[in-house]
């Protein structure tokens, strides 16, 4: 029996190249390239990997930009709504003062010689001016003894080298129409908030940031039965704010 195929083939260029001990013409085969002789091959990119690896860099640059937009947009809307409370906190704040007040016949005195006013009597209290809500309150307590209040004004500013000044308003009596109520709480004046009706004659706000600006240029004067014109029978500057309510 043969080792050999029908057809052996002859391998390679060595001795036995060329033998065929069945006479059969030989066949060349030749040899398996060797690494050094082998074409490098070409490596194909992968497609997939590479266009999923730059899709998700590009998600991810998407999605960090869009978030720190989002936070942007957060931050400054926190921003202008700190601003805005800020402002309206303040200028609601701002808009409010109080002025202490203790009318007494020695300051209608002071300023008219002639006059001395209703003596062993006084009204103390403060009124508040609102500059932003247009408003006016007050409260005065008043001394027993005091004859039936008529009016209460608020005079001013007074003109250089003089001591009266006009009425700019009334807090209760002449020229108001409503008067000085002396009997639902005795020895209280009151009103909790008088305000300007706009469009009218007379706008109260510049005169209230007036008063606010220039205090000692005012007046506030009591006219009452023993006393029923001007100067009136107590008097007090406007100079000592009390500060907020």
């Amino acid at each position: 029996m043969s080792f050999y195929s029908k057809r052996p083939a002859v391998v390679g260029d060595g001795p036995s190249a060329g033998f065929n001990p069945n006479g059969d013409p030989p066949v060349y085969i030749p040899p398996e390239p060797s690494s050094f002789t082998k074409k490098p091959q070409k490596q194909q990119p992968n497609n997939r990997t590479s266009g999923s690896s730059c899709c998700c860099k590009c998600c991810y640059e998407l999605t960090f930009t869009t978030w720190m937009i989002i936070a942007g947009i957060i931050l400054a809307a926190l921003a202008i709504t700190t601003i805005c409370i800020y402002i309206a906190v303040n200028t609601n704040t701002d808009s409010i003062v109080r002025f202490c007040v203790e009318m007494t016949p020695a300051e209608v005195t002071v300023n008219n010689p002639s006059n001395t006013g209703e003596l062993n009597t006084v009204i103390r209290g403060y009124f508040q001016l609102d500059s932003s809500q247009n408003t006016i309150s007050y409260y005065f307590y008043t001394s027993p003894t005091l004859s039936i209040v008529q009016s209460i004004t608020l005079r001013g500013p007074i003109p250089l080298l003089s001591t009266v000044g006009p009425v700019l308003f009334s807090f209760c009596g002449a020229p108001a129409t409503y008067i000085c109520d002396v009997l639902t709480t005795p020895g209280l004046i009151q009103n909790t908030g008088m305000t300007q009706v706009e469009p009218g004659p007379n706008d109260s706000r510049p005169f209230i940031l007036d008063i606010r600006s220039n205090p000692s240029l005012y007046y506030v004067e009591v006219l009452t039965a023993n006393n029923p014109t001007s100067p009136g029978a107590l008097r007090s500057v406007v100079l000592n704010s009390c500060g907020l309510p």
